[in-house]
């Protein structure tokens, strides 16, 4: 299944007024790109905290030598990873040494990812997005459509947010952890299977409390080993999507629709929003 098979043909991101990066924002929006925001940052303090599930040691032991195998030569023959046991105490030993990395791992991981944050296009949520979103009616929608010429970017993922209660949220397993571990290493264990990355994101960066369901979320999102602090390195284009246009809510003020359209250009198809 390709990493874009389910996506929709159309997403929404709801922008607030007077924002104080809105120069910024404007400006490489006209460039095709979206601001991505570290997932430590974002407002709910309960996300990126999964829950590990652990496996048996004759589990991992196999999965380890099936990584091991799979990675090839892409990671030397002294590498860490390379250097599990053969019998159940020196696993043991080795898997230890993994679970501590594990455990540092799901601490530090919402430090490395970045998201952004778009909405199915729905009639349904309309007044609740523009009321906690949009200034209620003082900012604008941005739409986006779907873009078949736009190569997917590998660097980048679109995950469906899960909503549901903490306890119930997607879990993370030690295997997954383990292979996560290959991948980061730069044994490509996921190159024919992108969803299995897809997952462990996921379960980072895309689970929610079922408070808010309505919102309806598709994520953006990218981890980084070492992200970087620059402004200018935390904007990236939305494959494969293309800007399309906007809609100024019913109380935005002139100033606003000025700015917006001359930075947008007038190729965009511009809208008023009615107060629902």
């Amino acid at each position: 299944m390709s990493v874009f098979s389910e996506l929709p043909k159309h997403l929404v991101r709801y922008r607030p007024a007077g924002s104080a990066h809105l120069d910024d924002e404007l400006k490489n929006l006209a460039e095709g790109k979206v601001f991505l925001q570290k997932l430590s940052l974002q407002n709910d303090q309960t996300e990126g905290r999964p829950q590990r599930l652990k496996c048996s040691t004759a589990e991992l032991m196999d999965l380890s030598r099936r990584l091991i195998q799979g990675s090839g030569n892409t990671l030397g023959h002294s590498h860490e990873l390379r250097q599990a046991g053969i019998n159940r105490e020196t696993t043991r030993t080795y898997l230890a040494k993994r679970r501590k990395w594990q455990k540092k791992f799901i601490s530090i991981a919402p430090k490395h990812i970045r998201i952004a944050c778009f909405s199915i296009e729905t009639k349904d949520n309309e007044g609740y997005m523009w009321r906690e979103y949009g200034s209620n009616g003082c900012g604008f929608r941005l739409h986006f459509s779907f873009n078949q010429d736009v190569k997917p970017n590998r660097k980048s993922f679109w995950i469906r947010t899960h909503y549901s209660h903490p306890r119930e949220r997607r879990k993370i397993s030690e295997a997954e952890l383990l292979a996560a571990e290959f991948q980061i290493n730069g044994a490509n264990v996921f190159a024919n299977k992108p969803s299995q990355w897809i997952g462990i994101l996921q379960a980072f960066a895309a689970c929610k409390p079922s408070k808010w369901a309505v919102e309806e979320e598709l994520r953006l999102t990218k981890f980084s080993l070492s992200p970087s602090t620059k402004p200018k390195d935390s904007y990236i284009a939305v494959p494969p999507y293309s800007l399309s246009g906007v809609t100024f809510g019913w109380n935005a003020d002139q100033d606003l629709i000025n700015k917006v359209k001359q930075n947008l250009g007038d190729d965009l198809d511009y809208f008023f929003q009615q107060e629902p």
